[in-house]
């Protein structure tokens, strides 16, 4: 069954018939519940959600009036079928009496509390932060970096002279040190380059991306995908999505350390705003891992400089994962708990030709 006008709509929409069977779901409300309409199509009210009573509620009133009537919820899960348990939602739904299908039913008509607007200014605050941190590291690099070149020259110049063996040892693991932090200064003073846009096949990227990774960390690490066939070709910067990959995939598998499972799945979600813009599709890249989860106290932090979950970690790899893909106009989005750490990456789908 479809419904042009309502197949377009922004809006998570269903039309229930009067016995309050759901006999249509736009596009919308499969990514409103994260769900297909397979799972939502033909089926009850009641069976579908958790705790029915107030949609039930408001569709009598519905009903009995011959008007519109709305509620506000709050939940952690909306349906009874699998959602993620990480985000409490504050949402409102709207019941409307309908003959759209021809007889008597219901319209009904799903929001987030302030949801956009949330998202809108969570990107921009992202961003203002992204820009910030960039260019105050960029500041302190340079700092930091002449002083070290003449740290080491004076250690090499110490290492020249006939010295015993144990002062040589010190010498040379500050040569070593000094070069090791110097490749991190130039890793943090990469200009930024306009994207070098192509378009290609998400999921061979991917496979080239855990190539590498399977050849760089033990093989009791498990990678398993979980791909949709049907996805659309990207068009992007396609070596800054790869480097991007790589360095969430290599951080799942930093964090999961010798055996474990990451599982890397791709899909198309819809009605998704990235960096202020609305984007009708998207594809969703995401890396889970049976790791430990990012510690509680860096959560808010995890795509800032420097930090870092790990002891010896860098702090670098998440940063530039989530720069680059904003270049590309996209996000990167985390969700962890302790077993359960998934790393997410969004990238708009344009069809203009390139």
């Amino acid at each position: 069954m479809k419904f042009s006008g309502l197949d377009a709509a922004a809006t998570a929409m269903m039309i229930l018939d009067s016995s309050r069977i759901i006999r249509y779901a736009n596009p919308s409300a499969e990514n409103f519940f994260n769900t297909s309409t397979k799972n939502l199509l033909d089926k009850v009210i009641d069976s579908v959600f958790i705790s029915p009573n107030i949609i039930n509620e408001i569709i009598s009133l519905a009903s009995e009036n011959d008007c519109t009537f709305k509620s506000l919820d709050q939940t952690t899960n909306i349906l009874s079928l699998k959602l993620d348990e990480n985000e409490v939602l504050d949402f409102s739904t709207m019941a409307s009496p309908t003959n759209i299908l021809g007889k008597p039913g219901f319209l009904l008509e799903f929001n987030t509390v302030n949801r956009q607007l949330q998202k809108i200014q969570r990107d921009e605050q992202m961003l203002n932060q992204a820009k910030g941190n960039h260019e105050l590291i960029r500041n302190l690099a340079h700092e930091i970096k002449n002083p070290l070149g003449g740290l080491r020259g004076a250690a090499q110049l110490l290492a020249s002279d006939n010295l015993n063996r144990d002062t040589k040892k010190f010498t040379d693991v500050i040569i070593s040190e000094a070069d090791r932090l110097h490749k991190l200064l130039d890793r943090l003073l990469i200009p930024t380059k306009l994207p070098t846009i192509q378009q290609f096949n998400v999921h061979e990227a991917i496979r080239r991306v855990t190539d590498l990774t399977q050849a760089e960390f033990p093989k009791t690490i498990g990678y398993k995908e979980n791909f949709d066939v049907s996805l659309p070709s990207v068009i992007a910067d396609k070596e800054q999505i790869i480097q991007a990959m790589l360095n969430v995939v290599r951080n799942a598998s930093q964090a999961i350390k010798d055996t474990g499972k990451i599982t890397i799945s791709t899909e198309v979600i819809r009605q998704v705003t990235l960096l202020k813009k609305l984007h009708p599709l998207a594809v969703k890249i995401s890396v889970r891992d049976n790791g430990p989860g990012i510690p509680e106290e860096i959560k808010n932090k995890i795509f800032s400089p420097l930090i870092s979950g790990r002891k010896n970690g860098s702090g670098l790899g998440l940063f530039l994962a989530q720069k680059l893909i904003n270049q590309n106009h996209g996000a990167v989005l985390m969700q962890s708990k302790p077993g359960d750490t998934v790393f997410s990456i969004i990238l708009p789908i344009t069809f203009k030709e390139i």
